[in-house]
């Protein structure tokens, strides 16, 4: 197995991308999900293979939204952590996203290219959808009340360059 991802992490995403279906279209998933323990680690590409499926289904708007409304949800986990700017939680970004993953290949893990004033790029592994990963920014972004610019995504084979700007 190439690499795991924690359950809470696995439940709580895979489970916001659920809730947004009816229940006919994806019951295995959804029985798996809840069946699954916070405390466990489970496949990492299982997870990603989920995700792009439901991804697939539920379309871009949808994706974006439901990524922003996770992000949005954990707004005082964040601030409790001591993220209390967008600065300090963009430049620590790729750390948060890769504790909640392990023995995963290194061109899977997000990792910080560069940071400077209104400007963050990632390497950002494509086993989420796009626009999940762009929801997740916009919830960043909305939790300081704040107004994300732009986001771009740069093919690069196995990872996305990604470049937000605000």
């Amino acid at each position: 197995m190439p690499g795991e991802i924690g359950g809470f992490f696995f439940k709580y995403l895979i489970g916001s991308l659920l809730d947004e279906t009816v229940e006919y279209i994806f019951p295995e998933e959804k029985k798996k999900i809840k069946e699954m323990k916070d405390d466990e680690w489970y496949d990492w590409d299982e997870f990603q293979s989920i995700a792009g499926k439901i991804g697939n289904e539920l379309g871009v708007l949808t994706m974006k939204a439901v990524g922003k409304r996770i992000i949005s949800q954990s707004k005082d986990l964040f601030f409790e952590q001591g993220f209390d700017s967008i600065s300090k939680l963009l430049e620590s970004y790729p750390q948060m996203f890769n504790m909640n993953i392990r023995d995963v290949p290194e061109a899977q893990q997000v990792k910080l290219v560069s940071f400077e004033p209104n400007r963050v790029v990632y390497n950002y592994p494509k086993g989420q959808p796009q626009a999940l990963i762009e929801g997740y920014f916009s919830g960043f972004f909305s939790i300081y009340n704040l107004i994300m610019e732009d986001i771009f995504f740069e093919d690069k084979g196995e990872y996305y360059v990604v470049t937000v700007q605000w």
